[in-house]
């Protein structure tokens, strides 16, 4: 089994940390599989997944891709001047995913997945577009995503693309099953303490 892991960050948060401790269990549990993680940068996300047996391949991201986001208007009222900004955001993110999504598809290829598993929003979408011929792709939740309107749009166009959705929790897998009319399959999984 060869698993692709997809992260939009090199930083050292919650869902990173989840990210290295599934890679350290499977590796115990399964020495044969081969883990990849595909960093948008050298962090020091970089190192503790190496350390914990996976490979690394860094495909920078784009600062204009990095920038797209509405954490900053979750629970907030969403004004003129926040959907503007977004805009603004989307626009010039939108010039700079082709070439990002190219050198990504080619880290893909290149290792031959048999799965995709995002980890981050932005990781779900991209993992969905790779269109990888026989591979699965697995989204791993760790947000709530009904009050993100673009991400909830987002997850919804690229819904057909997932094999199964993992959640940290019981309440972040019914916020997204509510979102769809149907849910692939989920799985609700735990971060390890």
């Amino acid at each position: 089994m060869r698993i692709s892991w997809l992260s939009v960050s090199d930083r050292l948060g919650g869902s990173e940390i989840a990210l290295v401790s599934m890679i350290r269990a499977i590796r115990d549990a399964r020495p044969d599989w081969v883990n990849q993680v595909i960093l948008p940068g050298s962090g020091p996300l970089l190192g503790r997944l190496e350390a914990a047996g996976a490979s690394c391949a860094v495909v920078p991201m784009p600062a204009a891709v990095a920038r797209v986001g509405e954490s900053a208007a979750v629970n907030q009222r969403w004004s003129t001047g926040s959907a503007i900004s977004l805009g603004l955001r989307l626009g010039a993110g939108a010039v700079a995913l082709p070439g990002y999504e190219s050198l990504l598809g080619r880290a893909l290829s290149k290792f031959r997945p048999d799965i995709i598993h995002t980890n981050g929003l932005k990781a779900h979408v991209l993992g969905a577009r790779a269109g990888l011929p026989d591979t699965a792709v697995v989204w791993h939740l760790h947000e709530y995503v009904t009050p993100r309107r673009l991400s909830r749009w987002l997850l919804r166009r690229y819904v057909r693309a997932c094999d199964a959705i993992v959640a940290n929790s019981a309440s972040v897998g019914s916020d997204v099953s509510s979102i769809f009319d149907e849910t692939p399959r989920l799985h609700v999984v735990h971060n390890a303490v």
